[in-house]
Formats: C-alpha cells, structure tokens, sequence
C-alpha cells in the first residue's frame, strides 16, 4: 500500500456547491445557541451537579473555555474554509486525508450520538409534561428499562428524530425559521426561571454543603461530562456552505453563541445549587423538580414547556449537522457517493439525512441519556484537539520543526496528566512539566505561514496551544470505560476506511483538475511570450502555498 495515501491533502478551491446560501448572521448564531442550550442546560445539568456539588458552576465555566479556545481555532478556519463538514475540512485541508477521516468519523459519533442523547432528554421531559396536564396517564411503557443491562428501550426518542429528520428534507431556511422561533421561547423561559430562582435562591445551600465532593478531579469530570453539549457550535460551521456571508458570519456566529450560551449556563446552575441542596436534585428533570420542591409549580410546568422546546430545537440543530458531515464525507468519495445526493427541489441532502436519521433514531431507541454522553465527549474533545492542532500546522507551513513540536506537545501533555493522576513522586509531574514547556516555547521563535484568513487569533500560537493541552486534560478525566469505547469506535473507523475509503477518494483526481485548470489559466495569461518563461514555475509554486497542495511533495502537479 502507497503510505503516502493516508497524507494526501485537500486543495482548497471555490466551488459551485449544489446548497444554497440563504443563511445570515442571525441565523448562524441562533443555529449555535439552538444547538448549544439543549438537553444540556435541561438534563445534564443535574447529572453533573449530583457529582460535583455546588462547584457544578466550575464545571461549566471551566467547559466554556475549553469550548471557547477551539471555537476561536473554528472561527480562523471558517473565514477562509467555507465549506459544510467542519473540523472534518478543515483537518483534510491541514493534516491530510487519514487524519481527516478520523476527524470525521468522530463526527458522525458526535452527532449521531448527539442527536440520540437529546432525544433521550426530550422524551423525558415530553412525558413530565403529559403527566402536568393528566397526572393519571400511564406513560411506562414509553421509557423501559431493561433489568440486569445498561440499556433501557424507548420508543418516543426514535420517534421525535424521525419526525425531525424527514421535517428537515424541506430546506433549511425554513429549518432555520423553526429554530429560532423555538431559540426565542426557550431563552425567554430559562431568563425567567433564572430570575425566580435567584429570588428563592438560599445562600446556605453553597456554604453549610461541601462545595465540591470529589475535588477539583470531580469538577474536570463534569466539564467532561458536559462538553458535548457545548459542541453545538459546530453546526454553525457545517452550514458554512449554506451561508451568505460565510468568511464574516460564520465567525462571528460561533464567538457570540458560545460566549451567551457559557453565561446562560452558568447562571442556571448556580441558581439550581442555591435553591435546594444538590443532594436533592432530580436527575431526569432537574430544574422543574427544584422549584416543585421549592412549591413554585407555575415555574415547573413552565420549564417543562421550555425544555420541551429548548431540545426541540437543540435536536432540530443536531439533525440537519449531521447530514452534512455524511454529505462531506460522501463528496470525497469516504462513504458511499449515494449520501451525497442533493433533492433538486428544496436543496438538501436527503439520502445523507434519511441514513443518518436511522442511524440515531437506532442509538436512541437503546441507550440512556448518561451512556450517551460519556460517549460523546471523548470524540468531541479529540476533534477539538485535531482542529487546533491543524490551525497551527497551517501556521507553520507544515515544516518539520512545528510537526516534530506538536507531536511532542500531544504525548507530554498525555504523560504529565497521568502521572498527576496516579501516586508518583512529585519530582516525576515536575520532570513532565517542564518537557511540556520545552516543546512549547520554540514555538514564539517559528516564522509564521499567512493563511489568508479575514480573522486571526491574536497572541499567536498561544490560544491554539492552550486549547490542545485543555482538550488533553479534560480527556483524562473520562473513565476507562470511555476510552475502551472509543477505541472500538476507532477500530470501526480503520476498517472501513483501509476497506472503503482509501480506494474510493476522489482526492488525487480533484486535485489534478485543479492544478490543470491553474496550468492552464497560467499558460492562458503567459502566451506566448518567451521572456515569461519562469513565470509558471513561480505561479505553480504560489499555487501550491496558497491552496495547501496535498502532501505527497507536489506529486499531483508533476502527473
């Protein structure tokens, strides 16, 4: 096998795409807010909180900013890489097509997981709203647990995706309609049950309680535990084709989304941690069951509605992400090319959005919501990972010093946080952390490589290293368990790509058109003027730098 396959990388071109750009500023932004406020402020809040206590609040400030320093690393890439598929393009166009494929398989676990862990949370919250409105209604046959097993069947979650997914098959600007109108209600709720929370808010359930149970190792285990809730940023960069304004609005999107939804929940969890003990919250509904403890019933049936809502429009931003990710990868030939079938009519992928629909109507119908989310994490944390790593390689110019640093800085960041999580001598994590320093100051001495972009991180490599070290941290703190998981996800994404992918990508064949069509457009322009002879070696060159020609030395140009 030709090893050098597995680095090819993506030209970046304009192309005509098949979507249409219908989407502004407005709703790009209402897509990550719809996507980030979910099942995650109304369900994993109180999973998170049981766990750590009041400090829940550290939790996710501390996922804010792990989710902030990559979104900052999105939104360089999005300015100058408008195209749907996310980390997944942006990896192909940096690091290469095997790396890229990792990306992307860890997408579709994302969102196809995603989407069944918020489906989980709405039907939870569908059937508390049956009972408000008849209390006598049998509704266990909805949700049943399988005695002796981590599964427990369900038959309204596989539903709701369903309804979703074939709602979506009408175009998106109509989706996106229904989003924001759905963002509008459950954002109006959430401020009011933050203000009445706050009211009845009793400061001894933060000082007579223990803060945080499990220490600060508890406190990164939560943001772990919530940072997939966190990743709904990413639609924003999955409808990048779609955009009007993508090198502006896409940007802008991702920063404000993520820096309103931090605050929106902050502010929820310390109002639940102040209302009642967290050894009293409810698992599956916790802000409605605080303030029927708190007898404010009025507020309960209210949040129900706006949980009802609120992942309604978290699931609907999840649904249409995920077909694109399936879209992309179908483009570049890593699946098969049947899910890249755009309908004529209203534009958009159905056979991506019907696969995928099944594919998380399946996983809903079996796993919990806890299950889920786990699982979800550790592919959220190492595609953050990825991405920021791949905005520093196009930084440098893919030389070897900042290939040779970066690799350094991934397996020093993994040891140090082992050995400070197992009984080791001090002077060993003291050994490890400096090993991580002198991996990461050679970088402010790099000659840095102008990608283009309308938007760039300032205080150079810093942000994008920051993130790399953050993601690593937070993806220590997950469970064995977790890991084992993954990796069998991983091995899942090996065989069919070394089986599918690697013979049918249509890389090395969009390449060559692109270089011919440039040879071309230069000899066009030269004519047939002898004193111009070295100007198609020159342009070729600025070509290659420009587009981040694939990585096999150019090969694709000398064929």
């Amino acid at each position: 096998m030709d090893f050098t396959k597995l680095f090819r990388r993506k030209v970046m071109k304009a192309s005509k795409s098949h979507l249409v750009p219908v989407l502004n500023l407005i709703d790009l932004t209402f897509v990550g807010i719809g996507g980030i406020i979910g099942s995650g402020i109304f369900v994993l809040i109180g999973v998170v909180a049981l766990r750590t206590g009041p400090s829940v609040v550290l939790s996710l400030l501390i996922a804010g900013i792990v989710t902030l320093l990559v979104a900052l690393c999105y939104a360089e890439f999005a300015s100058f890489v408008p195209a749907a598929g996310s980390a997944y393009a942006y990896t192909y166009i940096s690091m290469g097509e095997f790396p890229a494929w990792l990306v992307g398989w860890n997408l579709v676990l994302e969102y196809t997981v995603g989407v069944a862990a918020i489906a989980r949370g709405w039907a939870g919250y569908s059937v508390k709203l049956l009972h408000t409105f008849k209390p006598s209604l049998n509704t266990d046959w909805l949700e049943t647990p399988i005695e002796g097993t981590p599964f427990s069947l369900s038959f309204i979650s596989p539903a709701i995706i369903i309804i979703l997914t074939l709602s979506s098959l009408f175009g998106v600007a109509e989706s996106s309609l229904a989003n924001i109108i759905l963002c509008a209600i459950k954002i109006s709720i959430l401020f009011i049950v933050i203000s009445a929370g706050f009211a009845v808010a009793d400061e001894k359930n933060w000082t007579e309680e223990e803060y945080a149970p499990e220490g600060f190792e508890g406190i990164l285990g939560g943001a772990a535990t919530v940072i997939f809730a966190y990743f709904g940023f990413d639609g924003i960069s999955t409808l990048s084709e779609e955009a009007i304004n993508p090198s502006r609005d896409v940007p802008l999107a991702i920063i404000i989304s993520c820096l309103f939804s931090t605050a929106v929940y902050i502010f929820t969890a310390a109002a639940l941690t102040l209302m009642i003990p967290y050894t009293s919250i409810n698992k599956n509904a916790p802000l409605s069951d605080a303030f029927s403890q708190r007898d404010m019933e009025w507020v309960s049936i209210l949040i129900a509605f706006g949980a009802f809502t609120g992942i309604t429009s978290a699931l609907l931003v999840g649904i249409l992400s995920q077909m694109r990710v399936w879209l992309s990868l179908a483009q570049d030939g890593l699946i098969p090319e049947i899910f890249a079938q755009v309908n004529e009519k209203y534009s958009t992928p159905h056979m991506a959005a019907i696969a995928s629909g099944i594919f998380a109507a399946f996983f809903a119908g079996f796993l919990d919501l806890e299950a889920l989310a786990n699982l979800i994490a550790i592919g959220t944390l190492f595609a953050f990972s990825v991405v920021a790593t791949s905005l520093l390689l196009l930084r440098y110019n893919f030389s070897l010093p900042s290939i040779g640093l970066l690799t350094g800085v991934w397996i020093a960041s993994f040891c140090l946080n082992i050995v400070l999580r197992i009984d080791v001598p001090l002077i060993i994590s003291i050994f490890f952390g400096l090993v991580l320093i002198c991996f990461l100051f050679p970088f402010h001495f790099l000659p840095e490589f102008e990608t283009g972009s309308n938007f760039k991180l300032p205080f150079g490599p810093l942000i994008p290293l920051c993130s790399v070290m953050a993601n690593i941290s937070t993806m220590c703190s997950l469970g064995f368990t977790v890991w084992i998981r993954f990796f069998i996800w991983i091995v899942v994404g090996l065989i069919i790509y070394f089986f599918y992918g690697i013979h049918h990508s249509k890389i090395d064949i969009e390449n060559n058109n692109i270089s011919s069509s440039s040879r071309l457009r230069l000899n066009k322009d030269r004519g047939d003027n002898e004193s111009h002879k070295g100007l198609l070696s020159e342009n070729d060159n600025n070509i290659s730098s420009s587009s981040y020609q694939n990585g096999t030395g150019g090969q694709n140009e000398s064929e």
